[in-house]
């Protein structure tokens, strides 16, 4: 999915250091339509390359189900 930014309530975020001092980040965005998707995005290395290299992002998004939120959310609670 590409999207532009928008004003969209991050529902989660978490942000992963890494021994170098990067940081990954993995988002949940609440839509506008009631859903959510992840978004997630790195440092210094392409997140999504499509087949080819034709197309690259720094970030990499798909749609998360309801269920797989409630488990996101159970596990980052649980640290």
């Amino acid at each position: 999915m590409v999207t532009a930014a928008s004003l969209e309530p991050c529902a989660l975020q978490v942000n992963l250091r890494h021994s170098d001092g990067a940081t990954t980040s993995i988002s949940v965005i609440a839509q506008a339509n009631g859903g959510h998707y992840l978004r997630v995005s790195g440092p210094g290395k392409w997140a999504y390359e499509a087949f080819g290299g034709v197309f690259r992002s720094w970030a990499a998004t798909r749609q998360v189900s309801d269920q797989e939120l409630v488990a996101l959310a159970n596990l980052v609670s649980a640290t």
